[in-house]
């Protein structure tokens, strides 16, 4: 039995397994433990709690939608043109029903039974 993991193979669509937590995400967690975001680079985020900061000579904290905007957008499972038609092809409600109905497939491929998962927009 390869369980999940065994399923995680890329298709023909060109998609890899989905993975990855939101920038936003993390800044809100990380700020409720006194840390701020001092360093973004593609998939990479550094942070240094509040107190250390000056010590270290970080500047900060850097804000996360500056830095989601000036990054390129990579996505996992999800092959670059589908990505376009999402965000510049179709309306806002169109690719909303598609990506919610590619979430419904992942679910349904993905997830063992039982598990609980949400998605938050």
């Amino acid at each position: 039995n390869q369980g999940v993991y065994g399923k995680l193979q890329i298709g023909d669509s060109g998609n890899v397994p989905l993975s990855g937590c939101s920038l936003s995400y993390q800044v809100h967690m990380m700020a409720a433990l006194g840390y701020d975001l001092v360093y973004f680079e593609t998939n990479d985020a550094v942070f240094a709690h509040r107190s250390f900061r000056p010590l270290l000579g970080l500047a900060g904290p850097l804000d996360e939608m500056d830095c989601y905007w000036i990054r390129t957008v990579i996505a996992h499972r999800v092959n670059a043109s589908q990505m376009r038609r999402w965000m510049f092809g179709v309306g806002v409600y169109e690719a909303t029903q598609e990506i919610r109905e590619e979430l419904r497939g992942w679910e349904r491929e993905l997830t063992p039974e039982g598990l609980p998962w949400s998605l938050h927009l």
